[in-house]
């Protein structure tokens, strides 16, 4: 089982890795330049590296891991073909997943077998798209959590897991967080809530707390969001959970007031 995910952290699959860890009780790692140091502090484990370059972080990152695992769209170039060589160099275990050719349970098993069989316990991660970068994050997300759901053996179906957003796609207000859960919600499900009455509301958002955390990144970096959750509840702390529920509950506040109908059988 993997115990640690190493990663440089810029966008697209390397910041995915760090997140999915986060997410899964895995220790994120790994080190970064010192311009990403600043975004990263929710990631506890990563050392700056002051004064170097980025291939020199990369080539840390590769030589302390047991295998890298490179995610691009296309065949590595850049920064990604330099990670395949210096694995080589190395004498690092090296898969190279084109995320734009396989099928993301397909890619996911490939990952799962070749860390059994290789006995991967460091896994770094890379892979950048400067054109493409939120679309690679995503597809990087949906494979490792698949593939750590997959290891841990937490949940039968996997697909039906809460992915968190892409960074740039988060919402960054409260009112932005409650059209956003809004626009992702069937029918059924709004006027379910909606029809909470004030006794009933707490029993029903319960469940949601989390796959709210999780989508909205509320733990991994969405301070703007956080703030803004902070502010319109007039309090100075507020932790994610917190933050989840009073988001959920703006949101039954709105529903109240446009879906109060019947439950759609």
């Amino acid at each position: 089982m993997i115990e640690k995910i190493l990663s440089c952290g810029r966008r697209g699959a390397e910041r995915a890795a760090l997140e999915v860890a986060l997410e899964a009780g895995i220790s994120p790692g790994g080190w970064v330049p010192a311009d990403l140091s600043a975004e990263l502090t929710v990631f506890a484990g990563l050392v700056e590296m002051t004064g170097a370059a980025f291939s020199d972080c990369l080539e840390k990152n590769v030589a302390e891991s047991d295998g890298t695992l490179i995610i691009t769209f296309g065949r590595p170039s850049g920064d990604s073909d330099l990670a395949r060589r210096l694995s080589l160099q190395h004498r690092r275990q090296l898969l190279h997943i084109d995320a734009a050719r396989t099928d993301v349970a397909d890619a996911a098993e490939l990952i799962r077998s070749w860390i059994e069989v290789y006995r991967i316990r460091a896994l770094h991660v890379t892979g950048t798209d400067a054109k493409h970068a939120e679309d690679l994050y995503a597809a990087a997300v949906h494979m490792l959590v698949f593939v750590v759901e997959a290891m841990q053996r937490q949940i039968p179906h996997p697909a039906r897991r809460v992915y968190p957003l892409a960074p740039a796609s988060r919402p960054c207000t409260l009112e932005q967080a409650v059209q956003r859960l809004a626009g992702e919600m069937a029918l059924r499900d709004k006027a379910a809530i909606a029809n909470a009455g004030p006794d009933d509301v707490q029993r029903r958002l319960a469940p949601l707390i989390d796959s709210v955390v999780t989508r909205l990144g509320l733990t991994t970096g969405n301070e703007a969001l956080m703030e803004s959750c902070r502010f319109a509840r007039r309090t100075p702390q507020m932790n994610p959970e917190e933050a989840a529920y009073f988001i959920l509950r703006s949101l039954w506040r709105s529903l109240r007031a446009t879906h109060s109908i019947r439950v759609v059988k």
